[in-house]
């Protein structure tokens, strides 16, 4: 039998009046909000037009968070407001100059947290104040700039899905070409990997070169790790896969076929190979069994 717990009558008094205290606290650990009305002047909303440094602590909060919580999902909440202060030329329509601005730190939000944007749902949202606008007033009353802000809120949003792919990566360039391969357990692809072991590019025009690449980045060892996540047909050969991802003398199909620079992981490598020839012979997730949790 468990032991007994007896508290004092003003114990659980302060209990009860405290229950909704401790809720909210535990709310607010999983969100946090940023302040982002420095980050244009007045009229401005393009992205030369931002302050980088204020927007870039944004970024490092945002991605400060994301760390605490490695299997989650997340939102992120852009809300641009402006007032009723008639806007420049070429802003007449009302909350258009507060969208271009929110659409701006979106994009540049998307491009500075690189791979962690999967997790992050980036949501710009749009609000005008109410103030009617009054010459005597003055664009500078204050009824009219607290109206005028941009804020951000990330928040928990769900449990992150973990696919085998984002164990692959591949780049390429119009010179070079690596395979990338990592453990489950490993947060990142490493750049000494990528120098040391993941080089496929031939070093002559031998056909065969390919096969010289050595470790567990070389191309034939990323497709054994494949087959072993359960992700390709165990029949897939390296030769197509080759073929199709442009290394060597192949020129490669759909966006391995691409002479700008290519990078993808995860989700990407996936759905690029998928809508290949070898297609067929890859799947989203893994087809082995998952061990059941103890």
């Amino acid at each position: 039998m468990g032991k007994k717990i007896y508290i004092t009558e003003s114990q659980l008094d302060y209990i009860i009046k405290n229950v909704d205290l401790l809720n909210e606290q535990t709310s607010r650990s999983q969100t946090q909000t940023f302040n982002l009305n420095t980050t244009f002047e007045s009229g401005k909303y393009k992205e030369h037009d931002l302050s980088q440094p204020e927007t870039d602590k944004v970024v490092n909060s945002i991605l400060a968070f994301v760390k605490k919580y490695p299997n989650a999902k997340f939102k992120v909440t852009i809300e641009a407001s402006e007032s009723k202060v008639p806007n420049p030329a070429g802003f007449e329509e009302s909350g258009s100059l507060a969208k271009a601005r929110a659409n701006t730190i979106v994009k540049y939000l998307q491009l500075k947290l690189g791979d962690v944007s999967k997790r992050i749902e980036i949501v710009p949202v749009i609000k005008v104040g109410t103030t009617e606008w009054d010459t005597t007033k003055g664009k500078d009353h204050i009824d009219y700039r607290r109206e005028q802000y941009i804020q951000g809120k990330i928040e928990i949003v769900g449990s992150a899905e973990i696919l085998p792919w984002d164990n692959f990566k591949i780049y390429k360039d119009a010179i070079h070409a690596w395979f990338w391969y990592k453990k489950p357990e490993d947060k990142t692809f490493t750049q000494s990997s990528m120098v040391d072991q993941c080089k496929t590019s031939p070093s002559g025009s031998d056909a065969g070169s390919y096969a010289q690449a050595k470790g567990s980045c070389a191309t034939a060892n990323v497709l054994e790790q494949m087959k072993k996540a359960g992700i390709v047909s165990g029949s897939l050969t390296q030769e197509e896969l080759i073929k199709v991802t442009g290394m060597n003398k192949f020129q490669g199909e759909g966006v391995f076929k691409s002479k700008e620079a290519v990078n993808l992981t995860g989700e990407k490598f996936f759905q690029a190979l998928k809508s290949s020839s070898i297609g067929g012979k890859v799947r989203r997730t893994s087809t082995k069994p998952t061990k059941p949790s103890i």
